[in-house]
């Protein structure tokens, strides 16, 4: 059985890594994931904040959240997580430095602290140390650590990466999907992949199953591979600019000494100690208003995002992006005024980011059989990574013809 993955971010991977532990599809049996940069992982799988949850789902997906949480703590527990992609159990927050402004739903505002649910009495232990504080501001934990995590998407996209590369699948990068065969039955039989900067170089891949999980670009995908199909991927992009920091007030090792101190268990696991904290803010020009989103990760990194932008228009590639200073202007200055440091300056800016995370009007992912052995798992929106293993087992579940080990018959087109 030759089975295609048309994208090479986290869902991708993560795929491609469970289907070589299913018992009867091995790398011997022709597993090929097709990406169109020549960089891997160079799309929101890289650029995310890495935040993970167990219970922040609607009806919907809401198995797919549970059962992908536990194969986070899972992967990680077996494979030294914690070191490998700063695996690292998380406490949550809301923050509102004034009371009265309140984001919309997380994809008109980014905010995820709308769908938490449940505020607890913040205890001084489990608050973030590094958060500037004001008189009348309002800090409410909005999810425990035991329902939280954090890990770097690009170390654990890489892992994945490496781990099925070693077992022998095949990777393509900096290749594109332009042509498929179909049998008489109407499934694929071959795919046509050409190289992303020269057309003329063309190389075909058997393939029996198919399954796309481009992201943002999978209805390019699609349409380009079933032009005739009148079906549609509703999915489109959210464009989103982010920081990754470093500041003094949170050095690596704070997450680990923050656990022992609280009694907590071996560091080997899961480091405790991050933190989430959604707030909100007003634009510069005092309308449009918007929701930061800062997590503090294991390593000693402070990552800071929420302004989106549906408008940004999706590049041909991911690599083909292009920053805007002013949006970087004004994350920075918001970063200053969240992370308790005297300004900005004192701020040591490691990387800036832009990605294109994939949406549905719904909110919900599409983690579906499309046409006969065609699959598509995209749309997670800002859930992309806490979802992502959960989505490659039951992916790679579908394309087997097993049960599923999540339900998933809310997610379909």
């Amino acid at each position: 059985m030759a089975v295609v993955i048309i994208g090479g971010g986290i869902i991708g991977w993560a795929t491609a890594f469970y289907l070589t532990r299913e018992p009867s599809t091995t790398a011997a049996n022709s597993i090929h994931v097709v990406e169109s940069t020549t960089t891997p992982i160079s799309s929101a799988s890289g650029y995310a904040a890495g935040f993970i949850a167990r219970d922040w789902f609607s009806h919907s997906s809401a198995a797919l959240g549970a059962l992908s949480f536990g194969l986070h703590k899972e992967l990680a527990e077996k494979h030294g997580g914690a070191e490998k992609w700063g695996y690292s159990r998380s406490t949550s927050a809301s923050f509102e430095r004034n009371p009265f402004i309140h984001g919309e739903n997380w994809v008109e505002s980014g905010s995820r602290a709308e769908v938490a649910g449940t505020f607890h009495e913040a205890k001084p232990d489990s608050l973030p140390t590094w958060l500037k504080r004001t008189r009348h501001d309002e800090l409410d934990v909005i999810g425990r650590d035991d329902a939280a995590a954090q890990v770097d998407p690009l170390r654990l996209s890489t892992f994945l990466l490496e781990t099925a590369t070693t077992c022998g699948v095949h990777y393509h990068g900096g290749a594109k999907p332009v042509s498929i065969s179909l049998s008489s039955e109407n499934s694929p039989t071959s795919i046509t992949i050409a190289s992303s900067t020269d057309s003329t170089q063309t190389t075909q891949l058997p393939c029996s199953r198919l399954i796309i999980t481009a992201g943002a670009w999978t209805p390019t995908v699609y349409e380009t591979l079933f032009p005739h199909d009148s079906t549609r991927i509703p999915i489109s992009q959210l464009a989103g600019h982010s920081l990754l920091l470093r500041t003094p007030l949170w050095k690596a090792g704070d997450e680990l000494a923050k656990q022992q101190a609280n009694g907590g268990p071996s560091p080997s696991l899961s480091q405790g100690g991050c933190h989430a904290v959604f707030s909100s803010a007003v634009g510069p020009d005092g309308r449009g208003d918007w929701s930061p989103e800062v997590f503090s990760r294991a390593g000693g990194e402070i990552y800071i995002a929420g302004l989106n932008d549906p408008a940004l228009r999706l590049p041909e590639l991911a690599t083909d992006r292009k920053l805007e200073p002013e949006k970087v202007k004004i994350l920075m200055e918001e970063a200053g005024r969240l992370i308790g440091v005297g300004d900005a300056e004192e701020l040591e800016v490691l990387r800036e980011g832009l990605c294109f995370r994939p949406v549905t009007k719904r909110g919900t992912p599409i983690v579906a059989q499309v046409r006969p052995r065609v699959w598509v798992a995209a749309g997670h929106g800002p859930w992309g990574i806490s979802m992502s293993l959960g989505t490659g087992k039951v992916v790679s579940e579908m394309v087997e013809g097993r049960v599923t080990s999540a339900d998933v018959s809310g997610l379909g087109l």
